[in-house]
């Protein structure tokens, strides 16, 4: 047994004795007594010399590991000093020629690779020269949270406090939310009409995703840290467009998918997307959102747009040009392809919607938190990001026009 596994036993040893001494304690009810206390605080003190002394040991490992790679490389340059280039990236990364070698290398877990070292979980750490490729692709933007409508409290004293907001009833009630206007009479007597009021209420609740790596690999490559807590904020924010777009709403926001305001058209043939459910969907629409609609379909409707032509043949799908901004379109209506809905042929898996008429309350957060504490005997550290948030369509019903029977809504969902 090395000197490094050694002290680590020892300093296992003096955790569980450390924990055993807190529940006798916890057991009288927290009662400690001053021979106790003093127990606890030498134990912790043990323990924080055991784990910077681990910590320089494995530092001291590691460089000598670095010297030797460095050393080895070196000899190897002597080598082919009269013959043809080696290629090297960089004197930093000097055993790959570019990114796909070291992909290779990594996928056959070829020597030079694993000499980098391995996290137990972690897989093979990325040079920092190629670390640009790993951001390379780029997870999916948030879609509806963006757009959305944010609701803040009167001052917010507490980010994460539950907030009413007052909102005009215009399901049932119609377009004036109960507001009846009347021709009367010369004497004739005035009808009383008041608006029906109802009320939404936002209360952010905590969402949260971690990771766990090794201690050594943030020791000898800090810059996974980085990548780690971004990776993070990207899953987040994943998870947050998911529920916008299909939560309950217990303990999440509820997604406009399932909102009761929301309209469903069903499709004019199984399994396919055509012409006619895109007039159909147009049809239940509320008119006055007409500039701020837009189509989100899942990736696998994506041929049936594209081929998709009106009743006279003509294509009725416009290819964007990203390099002008310029996004795609059908009949003119921005559309946008995701993997956050449903695939071709399942409810949901094209909806027209006016995310403005989404409301959003943003708690505290988004934060960033690490602990060696919870898995401190595994040398291992976990990397936590979270932050609050909630969100509720406005209407609580779809909206019936001026004729009496007409329903529309700002969120028209195919099934």
């Amino acid at each position: 047994m090395n000197r490094i596994d050694e002290l680590k036993r020892k300093a296992a040893k003096l955790h569980q004795d450390d924990v055993a001494l807190l529940n006798q304690i916890a057991d009288r009810d927290g009662r400690i007594t001053a021979e106790e206390r003093e127990k606890h605080d030498k134990m912790v003190e043990d323990l924080r010399s055991l784990s910077e002394t681990i910590a320089g040991l494995e530092e001291a490992e590691a460089r000598d590991a670095e010297l030797a790679t460095r050393q080895r490389n070196d000899d190897r340059d002597d080598d082919n000093a009269e013959g043809a280039p080696t290629g090297r990236a960089s004197d930093e990364q000097p055993e790959f020629r570019n990114f796909g070698d070291f992909v290779r290398a990594a996928v056959n877990r070829e020597e030079r690779v694993l000499q980098m070292g391995v996290g137990t979980s972690g897989g093979v750490l990325v040079p920092t020269a190629y670390v640009s490729n790993v951001f390379a692709l780029d997870p999916e933007d948030e879609i509806i949270w963006p757009q959305a409508t944010p609701v803040q409290g009167e001052g917010d004293p507490a980010p994460d406090a539950a907030v009413e907001v007052p909102a005009l009833d215009q399901g049932s009630s119609g377009v004036l939310a109960g507001v009846s206007v009347v021709h009367l009479a010369e004497g004739g007597t005035k009808t009383a009409t008041e608006p029906d009021f109802t009320w939404i209420r936002l209360e952010p609740e905590e969402v949260a995703g971690y990771v766990v790596v090794t201690d050594k690999m943030l020791r000898n490559a800090p810059a996974i840290s980085t990548l780690l807590e971004y990776l993070l904020r990207k899953a987040l924010s994943q998870q947050r467009d998911q529920d916008c777009f299909t939560g309950d709403g217990v303990g999440k926001p509820l997604g406009v998918q399932n909102a009761p305001c929301a309209l469903t058209v069903s499709r004019d043939t199984a399994s396919n997307f055509k012409f006619a459910d895109v007039a159909a969907m147009l049809a239940a629409a509320i008119p006055d959102s007409w500039d701020m609609l837009q189509f989100v379909a899942n990736q696998t409707v994506l041929p049936k747009v594209v081929s998709m032509a009106d009743s006279s043949g003509n294509s009725i799908f416009i290819a964007g040009d990203v390099t002008k901004g310029i996004r795609p379109s059908l009949l003119g209506i921005p559309i946008r392809f995701t993997g956050r809905v449903p695939v071709l042929g399942t409810a949901g898996d094209v909806g027209l919607y006016d995310f403005s008429k989404y409301l959003k309350r943003q708690g505290s957060g988004p934060f960033i938190a690490k602990s060696e504490h919870v898995l401190w005997t595994k040398n291992q550290t976990v990397i936590k990001a979270f932050h609050n948030c909630d969100g509720r369509p406005w209407m609580k019903a779809a909206l019936t026009l001026e004729d009496g029977s007409t329903q529309v809504s700002p969120f028209v969902i195919l099934s």
